[in-house]
């Protein structure tokens, strides 16, 4: 076997060199491909996840409150207060907008919070109980035939814990929308960016694989 001289040594050097370049170029760009992706997922479980079901528990929870509040009016409506079956209508869309209320809570309550949320959160929890205790007043004095008494405490404490309490579910529904479009616009941005590196990298790359090529083809003949 012929030993190797130093022109065999200085071409496998070379060799190496090139194919070595060539490998840290695709590495990169496999790792910038893995930044784009990981960057897609989080916003995508965030988003999907996170937010748009909060809005939905959160939507549930507000549609049925104003069924809610849509039925103790009209139960308090003279005609209908006199009238056994519709006012068992009105009951039975009560119940129904109850059950989809609690559906709506226990599809929120669990999801993660930012700090600004857990703080409305906290202020909700209460008003929405003090509201639904009142609700509950106006709803015991209908059926024991107190139309007058029930009249004047829906429009009364019934009202006002209403009006603490709407609002601030209307808050949680505005922060959980931006944040969700924040989310949107960040994972927009975190692709955008690692795209343009990611082309920037593949044109180098091709141009300094072109260059090698040319440069280890030279040296070979040279051989």
């Amino acid at each position: 076997m012929e030993a190797y001289t130093m022109k065999d040594l200085r071409l496998a050097v070379k060799l190496i060199g090139g194919f070595s370049a060539v490998a840290l170029i695709t590495l990169l760009v496999g790792l910038i491909g893995w930044i784009m992706v990981r960057n897609s997922v989080s916003a995508l479980s965030e988003v999907g996840e996170v937010r748009l079901p909060s809005i939905l528990g959160l939507e549930t929870m507000d549609e049925a409150q104003a069924a809610i509040l849509g039925a103790e009016h009209t139960l308090l409506i003279a005609e209908i207060a006199g009238n056994p079956q519709q006012t068992e209508e009105q009951l039975q869309r009560l119940k129904q907008a109850w059950t989809r209320a609690e559906t709506g809570w226990k599809t929120y309550e669990p999801l993660p919070q930012t700090k600004e949320e857990a703080e409305i959160w906290k202020q909700f929890v209460p008003a929405w109980e003090a509201w639904k205790a009142e609700h509950q007043k106006v709803i015991d004095l209908i059926k024991g035939g107190k139309r007058e008494e029930a009249l004047a405490l829906s429009n009364g404490n019934a009202e006002k814990t209403y009006r603490i309490s709407e609002p601030l579910l209307m808050s949680l529904i505005d922060l959980n929308e931006r944040v969700a479009k924040e989310f949107v616009k960040e994972s927009i941005g975190n692709v955008n960016r690692p795209k343009i590196i990611l082309l920037t990298v593949m044109i180098l790359g091709t141009l300094i694989a072109v260059v090698l090529g040319i440069w280890l083809s030279i040296s070979i003949n040279k051989v």
